[in-house]
């Protein structure tokens, strides 16, 4: 699930970056998909995950988590379930201080927030991953 006030609070990010055009925001918008909208965007050819990624962590000054390089504990990875974390393209990275480190696809689906704050009944700190 992914949420429209999200895409258009990130698409306003990306064109004020630089990253994207007006008109690729209008292109991205026609094209409407239940794919995360950083996927549309690369799946469009408008910019790479990576770019999008980068743009993100730098504009919201939270991590950006390259995932390729971490190890997750299991414990942590199955407070999670795993239909609500492909549901909003997020992975659970530690736990500290009853803080639940969350990275995501989209850092600004509130949404997506929420519904992990309640299923895991802790605080969720959002970090930028590339959907993929």
């Amino acid at each position: 699930m992914h949420s429209a006030h999200s895409e258009e609070r990130t698409a306003h990010i990306l064109v004020t970056a630089g990253v994207l055009r007006p008109e690729d925001r209008a292109l991205a918008r026609a094209a409407d998909s239940d794919e995360p909208f950083a996927l549309r965007l690369v799946r469009l050819g408008l910019t790479t995950e990576e770019r999008v990624a980068e743009t993100l962590a730098s504009a919201l000054r939270i991590p950006r988590i390259p995932l390729a390089s971490i190890t997750v504990d299991r414990a942590v990875v199955d407070l999670v379930p795993q239909a609500l974390a492909e549901r909003h393209t997020v992975i659970p990275l530690e736990v500290r201080s009853r803080v639940l480190h969350l990275a995501m696809a989209d850092p600004l689906n509130v949404d997506a927030i929420k519904d992990n704050e309640y299923r895991t009944r802790l605080s969720v700190r959002p970090a930028v991953a590339a959907a993929s």
